[in-house]
């Protein structure tokens, strides 16, 4: 997979979805099959290294490392990379979170991005049980997840038209096992369109 006349095709692929999706089981699922380097964006974001040096008020400073973060992924030489990425929340307790806007997914290089979704009430009792193990979970109403779950895919699927960067989209209401399919769509999708990798 991913080998054409003796090369590695290069496949640098950006998972978005609300917290509880289910992104980080997704990709760990897949590197057990394919080797695929993984960066985290949210955990990029926690590191000071990517602090601009100039006084910004809050929203600039977070637009501004989240561009830091973009060009250093960006600048990786990874043929097999996966991102993940959280979605574009407007609405509720995550409404602090920045979805990847159209200049970073240019900087980062990707070649496709795939948006998890999940029913809400799944979301909900994902997140219920992640909070055990994660300080950091925030439970909201199932109404707030499914709004910022319908924002997200309009976003995304918006922002890869303009781009004309494919954008395919999972159900993860019952966690995704075939993980192999993701990966032969987009490939099979890069080779019948000849998608700019």
């Amino acid at each position: 997979m991913f080998i054409e006349g003796g090369c590695e095709v290069v496949m640098r692929i950006l998972f978005v979805g609300l917290p509880g999706v289910g992104k980080t089981s997704v990709v760990e699922k897949i590197v057990t099959q394919e080797f695929f380097e993984i960066l985290n964006i949210g955990d990029l974001m926690k590191q000071n290294c990517f602090e601009p040096h100039v006084l910004l008020g809050e929203e600039e400073r977070i637009h501004a490392k989240r561009l830091n973060v973009s060009r250093y992924i960006g600048e990786r030489n990874d043929f097999k990379l996966l991102v993940t990425g959280h979605g574009v929340v407007n609405f509720g307790e995550y409404d602090h979170i920045f979805g990847s806007s159209l200049r970073d997914i240019e900087i980062m290089r990707m070649s496709a991005v795939v948006i998890l979704e999940a029913r809400p009430e799944i979301i909900y009792n994902r997140r219920l049980r992640d909070i055990a193990i994660r300080s950091d979970r925030i439970i909201e109403n199932q109404e707030i997840i499914n709004i910022n779950q319908q924002n997200q895919k309009e976003y995304y699927t918006k922002v890869c038209k303009n781009i004309g960067m494919p954008c395919f989209i999972y159900d993860n209401s019952h966690s995704i096992d075939n993980v192999r399919n993701i990966l032969e769509t987009i490939d099979n999708f890069a080779r019948k369109n000849e998608m700019p990798v």
